[in-house]
């Protein structure tokens, strides 16, 4: 994980969170399912949080174009906003609900 977006901690936790849902609504699925399960859950998010990391280390890059255009896309809230409220227990459970581990 890029640090340009200080997400490193925050996915840990989410991560954390995510496992203990999946193994607790786990029922008769073996551990491994559930494993594969969660980390596919996971990754449609860290992909995006890592990708837009990538970009936020290139827009803070100064050499890398115009810094007006670098500050009105650092100033962008929708970002901001879907790092800070997602609710992963939340999503956890819906997607154990949705693929039938429990």
């Amino acid at each position: 994980m890029l640090p340009h977006l200080a997400q490193g901690a925050n996915q840990a936790i989410e991560d954390g969170v995510a496992l203990a849902v999946f193994l607790e609504r786990r029922g008769s699925a073996a551990v491994t399912d559930v494993l594969r399960r969660k980390e596919a859950f996971r990754r449609k998010r860290t992909d995006v949080v890592e990708a837009e990391a990538r970009k936020q280390g290139l827009r803070l890059d100064s050499r890398s174009g115009s810094l007006a255009q670098r500050d009105r896309e650092i100033a962008i809230k929708e970002l901001r906003r879907w790092l800070i409220d997602y609710d992963v227990e939340k999503g956890a459970i819906g997607e154990v609900g949705a693929c039938g581990i429990s």
